[in-house]
C-alpha cells in the first residue's frame, strides 16, 4: 500500500505532531507500508516540491511556505502537487486539522482521505480563534470528505464529537505509541543534580512561564532543562534572568529525537501545564523512560496518567506556582522508575490500527 502523509511539519523540526508522523512513519514502514512524507518547510528553503529527500529511510517531500510566519504556513506548490499527483497514492492522510496541508489533501484530490486532527477546538491565540470562524465551513467539507478522522486519545475524540456531532461514526480513537524497548537502549547524561524536564514547542498555551515560576519555589538542587523553540522563547529567556536562575535553568532549543530520549531518561521529574492537548506525547515518552509526572488537570492528561498508572502527579489548572512547586519537590526525591511500557501501546500496534482503518478506507471508496 503506497500512503501519502500529509502534515503541516516534519523532522528536522520538532513539536509533539513532528514526533507523532515520524514515529508513526517509521512503524508504518516496518509492517510493510510504502511511505511519502509531503510536508511544508520555511519560506526560503530550496527544496523543490518535484523532487524529494531522505530522512531516517522515509521520502519526504517539501514544499516551501509563501507567508513567511511560522503559525499559518501556506504551500501552493503541495496543493498543486497533490492535485496533479495525489491519485498516485492509495491513500492520504493528512495531519492537523487546524492546518493548510489538511485542507490540500481534502480539497485538491480524489483519493481516498484519512484524517488525524489533533485537535484542540479552537486556537491559541486571538488572530487563530478569529480564523476559526470561516474555517468552520472548511473543517466541515474537510471531514465530510474524510473516511475516518483518527484521535489520540478519547479526550480528543469527545472534543471532536462535541463540536462536530454530526461525524460520530467517522471518529476512531487509536492512540499514540511509546516504544519502551527502544527508550531502554538509550544512555541517560551522567548528570548529579536532578533532572527536571520540560517543553516542546514554546507557545503561550504549553504556559512554560508558569513552569519556570514553580521552579523558582524549589529549595532542592535540581536543573531544569527545557527543550524546544517557538515564540515564546525570548519572554521565557527573559524570566529566567529576572529570577536569577541563568545558572539553574537550561534551554536546549531544537534538538534531534537522540537527544530529546537521552533527556527523557535522565530526567527525575516531567512537567506539562498546558491548558489544552490532543494527547500529551512528551508525557508519555518520559513516564515510560522513568520519570515521575508533574501535569495539569486536563482531560488529556488525565489519560496519559491513567495509562502510566499514577494519577498523583495532577494539579489543578489553577493551582499557584507555590503548589506547583511543591508538587516537582516532593517528585525529585522519589527514586527514578524503570523503563517500562506501561500501559502505552507500542508504535507497531498503533501502526497495524491505523493500516486497518486505510484499508477499510479503500473498502468503502470502491
Amino acid at each position: 500500500m503506497r500512503v501519502g502523509l500529509v502534515t503541516s511539519a516534519y523532522a528536522p523540526e520538532r513539536g509533539g505532531l513532528e514526533s507523532y508522523v515520524e514515529n508513526l512513519t517509521n512503524a508504518l514502514v516496518r509492517i510493510g507500508c510504502s511511505v511519502e512524507v509531503l510536508t511544508q518547510c520555511p519560506y526560503g528553503k530550496d527544496v523543490a516540491w518535484s523532487g524529494g529527500e531522505t530522512y531516517a529511510g522515509s521520502t519526504v517531500r517539501h514544499f516551501p511556505d509563501m507567508t513567511h510566519t511560522q503559525h499559518f504556513r501556506i504551500a501552493p506548490s503541495l496543493w498543486t502537487y497533490l492535485k496533479h499527483a495525489g491519485s498516485e497514492y492509495d491513500v492520504l492522510h493528512a495531519h492537523n486539522f487546524h492546518a493548510f496541508p489538511c485542507v490540500a489533501a481534502a480539497l485538491a484530490s480524489e483519493t481516498p482521505l484519512v484524517v488525524s486532527p489533533h485537535f484542540h477546538a479552537v486556537g491559541h491565540t486571538f488572530a487563530a480563534r478569529m480564523l476559526h470562524i470561516p474555517y468552520d465551513r472548511i473543517a466541515h467539507k474537510i471531514f465530510s470528505r474524510a473516511h475516518a478522522a483518527i484521535c489520540d486519545s478519547r479526550a480528543e475524540a469527545a472534543l471532536l464529537r462535541s463540536k462536530y456531532p454530526e461525524f460520530d461514526s467517522r471518529i476512531r480513537v487509536v492512540g499514540t505509541g511509546v516504544d519502551s524497548a527502544e527508550l531502554a537502549t538509550i544512555d541517560p547524561f551522567e548528570l548529579d543534580p536532578p533532572i527536571v524536564l520540560a517543553g516542546g514547542r514554546l507557545v503561550p498555551y504549553k504556559r512554560i512561564p508558569r513552569i519556570v515560576k514553580s521552579f523558582a519555589e524549589l529549595r532542592s538542587d535540581a536543573t531544569l532543562v527545557i527543550t524546544g523553540t517557538g515564540p515564546d522563547e525570548s519572554r521565557i529567556r527573559a524570566l529566567i534572568d529576572e529570577l536569577g536562575l541563568s545558572d539553574r535553568v537550561l534551554m536546549v532549543g531544537q534538538i534531534d529525537r537522540a537527544e530529546l530520549q537521552r533527556w527523557q531518561r535522565t530526567a527525575s521529574v516531567v512537567v506539562s501545564l498546558s491548558t489544552q492537548e490532543a494527547f500529551g506525547l512528551g508525557l508519555a515518552e518520559a513516564a515510560v523512560a522513568g520519570a515521575w509526572m508533574i501535569a495539569s488537570d486536563i482531560p488529556a492528561h488525565r489519560e496519559v496518567t491513567s495509562m502510566a498508572g499514577d494519577i498523583s502527579g495532577l494539579v489543578d489548572v489553577d493551582a499557584t506556582t507555590v503548589e506547583v512547586g511543591a508538587r516537582i519537590e516532593e517528585a525529585i526525591h522519589r527514586q527514578r522508575r524503570m523503563v517500562a511500557q506501561l500501559g502505552f501501546a507500542t508504535w507497531d500496534e498503533v501502526a497495524a490500527l491505523v493500516q486497518d482503518t486505510y484499508l477499510d478506507a479503500l473498502d468503502k471508496q470502491r
